[in-house]
């Protein structure tokens, strides 16, 4: 992200517009873009000040707040799915979406991918799917 220009500048660029000048000429002048020559001079007069803005971002996750509880959760149940871990913790009063819980695991470098059965791949050999219960396996 390109840094900002320094409030020295940001005063000037404001008091040549607030003399007179036209925010084209200002921008030519202090080789800077009409664009932001507008939006300042915009912001100036309509909160008085000509400081930076807060820099953009991600804002802080959701579940942030409730990194104990999600922790205390997965310790209780290592395997637990995104639904099952959303489950709970609106069991705890924490009202989220299975993919705000994805995304806040994700960010925590955890992943909860569940796949009950796969299907068999053609060009690598797999280990067998287990029996259904009651069937047995072994040959005598």
């Amino acid at each position: 992200m390109p840094k900002a220009y320094s409030q020295d500048l940001r005063d000037r660029i404001v008091g040549c517009v607030d003399r007179g000048a036209s925010r084209r000429s200002t921008a030519l002048k202090f080789e800077v873009s009409v664009s932001f020559v507008i939006r300042l001079v915009d912001q100036w007069r309509s909160t008085g000040s000509s400081r930076v803005r807060g820099k953009g971002g991600r804002p802080v996750h959701r579940l942030a707040a409730h990194g104990e509880l999600v922790d205390r959760l997965l310790a209780a149940q290592r395997d637990m799915t995104l639904e099952e871990l959303r489950t709970a913790l609106a069991g705890e009063g924490v009202q989220v979406s299975r993919s705000s819980v994805d995304r806040y695991l994700t960010s925590r470098g955890l992943t909860r991918k569940k796949r009950l059965a796969m299907p068999p791949n053609r060009s690598v050999p797999m280990s067998p799917l287990p029996a259904p219960p009651g069937v047995s396996t072994s040959r005598s």
